[in-house]
């Protein structure tokens, strides 16, 4: 009987637990809202980066973005990119009516930018990035919040960087050229999209979590009857 509860235990916190780890497991972890301006590239535009910190793909398909509003009903769509793989971090530019494309991020951003980044969009009214103070906000295709960040006033043409902490976080810090992976773009703008690296996924806090509940389960006195 002892055996039997432990393993209905484990089961049922499990399956609590693994629909809210699977929304929890991406994070924004930079934002650029002010570009360095027009240079050998003259088209730049306000981006972010999503980032994957769980330890199974996410298929993003119906996830949305909104920024300061923060409002599920007035988010746009991601476009051109499904699945987010594990550690894996994409990027998502404002596509405005420049029509701003994928290759063009690309040549923008040059050789630092690795080909194997995906590189997706959003577009839509009232979206675009304050350089003064802003957020963005994603929504799953449900309307949960998956996460949000802060901004404030930005230095042009250096990206916010953040950690995956808590739903409203403010920047840890702006991109230097040489550190955390951070390149130069050939306008002069510093950042490192697609190039961060993604630490411990959530199967090994599921994994902890197990071995928690046993070592508990065999601390208990067996009751004898």
């Amino acid at each position: 009987m002892k055996h039997k509860t432990t393993h209905i235990i484990l089961a049922l916190t499990t399956a609590c637990l693994l629909p809210h780890l699977a929304s929890a497991q991406l994070h924004i972890t930079e934002v650029e809202s002010q570009e360095a301006g027009a240079g050998a590239f003259s088209n730049p535009q306000d981006w972010f980066e999503l980032s994957n910190f769980g330890g199974s793909s996410v298929n993003i398909t119906g996830y949305t973005m909104d920024d300061n509003s923060d409002s599920f009903a007035l988010s746009v769509a991601l476009q051109g990119i499904t699945t987010i793989g594990v550690g894996e971090s994409v990027v998502f530019f404002e596509n405005t009516g420049t029509s701003l494309t994928a290759a063009d991020f690309r040549n923008w951003w040059g050789p630092g930018l690795s080909f194997s980044v995906q590189v997706g969009t959003y577009s839509g009214s009232g979206v675009g990035l304050s350089s003064s103070s802003d957020q963005v906000n994603i929504f799953n295709s449900t309307g949960t919040e998956i996460d949000g960040v802060n901004f404030g006033s930005a230095t042009k043409g250096d990206t916010f960087i953040y950690d995956n902490g808590a739903i409203g976080r403010s920047p840890s810090g702006l991109s230097q050229g040489g550190v955390g992976g951070a390149f130069t773009s050939v306008n002069g703008d510093i950042g490192s999209p697609g190039v961060d690296t993604v630490p411990e996924p959530t199967t090994l806090a599921l994994g902890s979590l197990g071995l928690a509940t046993l070592a508990w389960l065999r601390r208990r006195p067996t009751r004898v009857a």
